[in-house]
């Protein structure tokens, strides 16, 4: 079982000097702004950084007082920051302050058990509301989770014996974690790699149905979603080139979505994904493991169902795993149109910390490969292959070149990675990409003649009616553009009114466009 890090130990650990449980800190400036960050309200704009709490509360329970809201907050911003390892930690430093400084600690006791008493509750309730916010777990975590059980288990003992003027408990949250467990699957039955493509066997898939059947009656809505789940894994293990199990996983996920997650300003209350796991899709994608990527970024689907970075990644290994994987592939796009046509506005959205939903190659992804039924690409290009490892790292290379101000050398080295693919519509985006490296280094007097260029390319060949999300990807480029240029110094009208008119052909093609960008 999973044990805890040597930081549980913050609670229970003497503070230096005379004062073992140290002193009140209701005053102190670190237990104000720790108090301040952990009640930002999501609806006026405002997004707790759970970072920045671990590091007040850490502070606060190391050197200032053992103050048990303090030691609340801190667990809750280490489920927060580190899943299940985290909660670990943080169980274990509220039941250790506890059991070692009751009388001492703070708030203090009898006149104040109330705080005490609510800081419990707020342990419990905010607890599993992150709970919620995470995602699935996989079997991976089991080992943390039933820690966790054990961690409160213990603390509820403590609560029991120490609680007797004023019961409170943290049973709701031992309850979410224990049905968590409930629900995962067992270890080794999601798959790891995506295996060679075996033929179908509908045979076998009908004897594995009619024993699961007469197995196992399905009684509530909980068991019936439990049997899809393990349904969606079993076909993604056994049969990786149908699209059966990516259908069914995402429908179990999405089907019943019909709103967006609440918004200010572009974030919602969702937790951002791990750094880690943000870096670990790149480098598997970079390295064309596309096995290897299939199986994390299914994973990471499970843990932020709307993380459409996660989405595009799973495409990305589809297309590179080849043939065999076509169907499973337009299974794929199908259930993601699906979910953007119901919810247009969900990639211009971010998680809390600022991650967007959609980074600039996502939001390619869906302009080009997704799109709509009726604007889909041809089968041809959608079974594009995705960029080599040469045009990845000349991209690269690029940017770091841009950010060192090195912009006439960065465009040359892009170019002459872009550049060969000979096909027209290749030179096309070629030009549209250098374009873009130019406008986001702030050169948008080198960009604009690409992009008006590129405009006018686009105007005789009628793509706004063949291709609209790529013209879309230009008419945005250029709004953006001519937008920057009149509102500097020495901008033109001729440029603001540019910018209007290409902002009226955007909002032709799609008006949720149009809306994000004003």
């Amino acid at each position: 079982m999973t044990e805890p890090s040597a930081r549980a130990a913050l609670g229970s650990a003497p503070i230096p000097g005379p004062s073992p449980a140290g002193q009140s800190v209701s005053d102190d400036s670190d237990y104000e702004a720790l108090r301040h960050e952990v009640m930002k309200e999501p609806a006026k704009g405002e997004f707790t950084d759970w970072s920045r709490v671990v590091q007040l509360g850490s502070r606060i329970l190391r050197e200032k007082s053992k103050d048990l809201p303090s030691a609340t907050y801190l667990a809750v911003g280490l489920l927060a920051t580190e899943g299940f390892a985290g909660l670990i930690d943080g169980l274990r430093i509220v039941e250790g302050l506890l059991q070692a400084h009751w009388d001492g600690g703070f708030p203090p006791v009898p006149a104040r058990l109330r705080g005490r008493i609510n800081a419990i509750q707020y342990l419990s309730d905010a607890c599993q509301k992150a709970l919620g916010l995470r995602g699935d777990p996989g079997p991976a975590d089991r080992e943390a989770l039933l820690a966790c059980l054990q961690a409160c288990s213990d603390l509820e003992k403590v609560l029991v014996e120490r609680f007797v003027d004023g019961p409170v408990s943290v049973g709701s949250l031992t309850s979410a974690l224990r049905e968590i467990v409930e629900r995962l699957p067992e270890e080794g039955s999601a798959p790891k790699a995506a295996p060679a493509a075996p033929a179908p066997q509908p045979s076998s898939l009908a004897t594995a149905g009619s024993t699961a059947a007469s197995s196992s009656e399905i009684l509530s809505r909980a068991h019936a979603e439990e049997a899809l789940a393990r349904s969606a894994e079993f076909l993604s293990e056994k049969e990786p080139t149908s699209p059966l199990g990516y259908r069914l996983s995402r429908l179990l996920r999405w089907g019943e979505v019909t709103s967006a997650p609440p918004v200010v300003d572009g974030k919602t209350p969702l937790i951002d994904p791990p750094a880690e796991r943000i870096s670990g899709l790149r480098r598997l994608f970079e390295a064309s493991d596309w096995a290897g990527l299939l199986a994390n970024s299914e994973e990471a689907f499970r843990e932020r169902p709307v993380w459409m970075d996660a989405q595009r990644y799973s495409d990305r290994a589809l297309v590179g795993l080849g043939e065999p994987y076509v169907a499973a592939r337009q299974g794929l796009l199908e259930e993601v149109r699906s979910l953007l046509r119901r919810l247009p506005t969900l990639p211009s959205l971010c998680f809390q910390n600022g991650t967007p939903f959609a980074d600039a190659d996502t939001r390619k992804w869906i302009l080009e490969e997704v799109g709509s039924e009726e604007s889909a690409p041809s089968r041809l290009a959608v079974a594009a292959a995705p960029d080599s490892a040469d045009v990845v790292a000349a991209r690269e290379e690029a940017r770091e070149l841009a950010r060192k101000g090195r912009l006439s050398h960065a465009l040359g080295k892009l170019e002459e990675a872009l550049l060969k693919d000979g096909s027209a519509r290749g030179r096309f985006l070629a030009r549209l990409e250098l374009a873009a490296l130019a406008s986001d280094a702030g050169k948008e007097r080198v960009a604009a003649p690409l992009l008006e260029g590129l405009d006018q390319e686009m105007q005789r060949h009628g793509l706004e009616q063949w291709e609209p999300g790529l013209a879309l990807r230009v008419l945005e480029a250029l709004y953006r553009c001519r937008k920057r240029l009149a509102e500097r110094r020495g901008g033109t009208p001729e440029d603001a009114a540019r910018a209007e008119e290409v902002f009226a052909r955007l909002c032709r093609i799609d008006p949720a466009t149009g809306a994000a960008l004003e």
